[in-house]
């Protein structure tokens, strides 16, 4: 095979910008469009078929994931995934030996990443590729159906403008729910994620995080006190931070040790 034709699609502008100065070197690569948005690689992908697709896994308007599951399995371009790691667990993807490039990556791992889709497709193994992402795919949603086989998650990817900071679960206090987002409160500014409670309560460490309302997680061990406040439960965190418990929820606290 001769030319490769490629499409970057991640919501990061600098990233995008990242990888395509790393191919400018390589000859062989032909960028063909650049895509900010699930949707919009969606349609780039149906409407130019490249050979080899950077994908971030989490985009606005479909995910990454999302975005090979509504092609057929014919028209999935070789894809080396990027990620910061959120609640996609890395260890599906190192099991169905799918490549992926964990954000911040250095340039070598980069280019090992690129010769090695390289050698993919230079002996036409796209049928063997596509293979191991179908079940990819339904390894992922029987994770997200509940099925969590999974390891817990150690850290969270947060956006900032162009940036992703990664943010380790252990410095996280608790966690406010607010729809289809949840804010991580700890040390400094909060950060805003978009995933559901239900979704972080599954993929937290049991023994570390306690679910205590239908909108707050809170770690085990930060807990200094338990109170009751006008006929309500108040759970007091060392910074002195006063989160409610659901009624639903006060039975868990007598089980954990840290209150009745």
């Amino acid at each position: 095979m001769s030319g490769v034709r490629v499409v970057i699609a991640d919501d990061e502008r600098l990233a995008r910008a990242r990888i395509r100065a790393l191919l400018t070197d390589r000859g062989r690569f032909e960028i063909v469009a650049e895509c900010p948005s699930g949707a919009a690689t969606l349609e780039a992908v149906r409407r130019l078929g490249p050979d080899l697709l950077f994908l971030d896994v989490q985009m606005p308007n479909g995910t990454g994931l999302d975005v090979l599951e509504r092609l057929p399995r014919d028209e999935r371009p070789l894809t080396i995934f990027t990620t910061a790691y959120d609640r996609y667990a890395l260890a599906a993807f190192d099991h169905h030996a799918v490549d992926y490039l964990l954000k911040p990556f250095e340039d070598e791992r980069f280019a090992e990443a690129v010769a090695r889709a390289e050698a993919m497709l230079d002996r036409d193994r796209l049928r063997d590729w596509r293979d191991r992402v179908a079940a990819l795919l339904v390894e992922v949603a029987k994770d997200d159906d509940g099925d969590d086989s999974t390891r817990p998650i150690d850290r969270f990817a947060v956006r900032v403008a162009d940036r992703t900071t990664i943010v380790p679960v252990s410095t996280v206090t608790w966690i406010e729910g607010a729809g289809d987002y949840a804010k991580l409160h700890g040390t400094g500014q909060p950060h805003l994620i978009r995933t559901t409670m239900q979704q972080l309560e599954r993929r937290l460490d049991p023994r570390r995080f306690i679910r205590v309302h239908r909108s707050a997680i809170v770690q085990i061990e930060l807990v200094s006190e338990v109170r009751t406040i006008d006929e309500a439960t108040v759970l007091i965190l060392r910074d002195g931070t006063r989160v409610p418990v659901g009624r639903r929820y006060r039975s868990r606290l007598g089980a954990l040790g840290i209150g009745g």
